[in-house]
């Protein structure tokens, strides 16, 4: 790309995603192939999330998905600020990443009040299979709370947390803690199956 048509589509890039020139850069330098290899963070495999009933039908965009994932377990603030404000436009696919999460956990813990009023929802989509009451409270959610639900979504993705729910999507929530626990957490430790 010519180098006033790179600087032109940088300032677009950062007039219309509010991140800073470095960032913006990057994006387009990447978009047109150059340093794409210079950049990347392991991407999980996440387009099966797609299928789950978690974004009440609505189309998602798993590539987003993977990508700001990738980057928060990566730890890179460039990424996240050039890709989070992306994700928080679309709706359904803030739904599922957040649903693939707070719908199996028992509790939302250290969440934003936010969470822990929409975790029922999610609860209840995971239960039942339909993600519509779920969806419809994002699809309501003023933007602040769409990005507090986002980033508490994030936060356990980056740790890891998501990994149990994607290994056991049919299973009770309470079963995979206790297999990640080495046992059954409900009996003394001394009875817990060793590993």
């Amino acid at each position: 790309m010519p180098s006033d048509n790179r600087k032109r589509a940088i300032r677009a890039y950062m007039a219309e995603h509010g991140v800073p020139y470095a960032v913006a850069a990057r994006h387009i330098d990447q978009a047109n192939g150059n340093g794409e290899a210079a950049h990347r963070h392991p991407r999980p495999a996440l387009d099966f999330l797609a299928d789950l009933p978690y974004s009440a039908g609505r189309g998602v965009d798993t590539d987003l998905a993977t990508s700001v994932v990738a980057a928060c377990r990566a730890g890179c603030p460039p990424c996240q600020d050039a890709l989070i404000p992306r994700l928080l436009t679309q709706r359904p696919t803030v739904a599922m990443l957040a649903c693939a999460v707070f719908g199996w956990l028992p509790g939302a813990g250290l969440a934003s009040a936010t969470t822990r009023a929409w975790q029922p929802l999610a609860q209840q989509a995971h239960r039942d299979g339909d993600g519509t009451a779920a969806f419809t409270a994002v699809a309501d959610m003023t933007p602040e709370q769409v990005s507090e639900l986002l980033e508490d979504a994030l936060d356990m993705w980056a740790a890891g947390a998501a990994d149990v729910h994607l290994v056991h999507l049919d299973d009770d929530p309470d079963d995979a803690l206790d297999e990640l626990a080495g046992g059954d957490l409900d009996s003394p430790p001394s009875t817990r199956s060793a590993r």
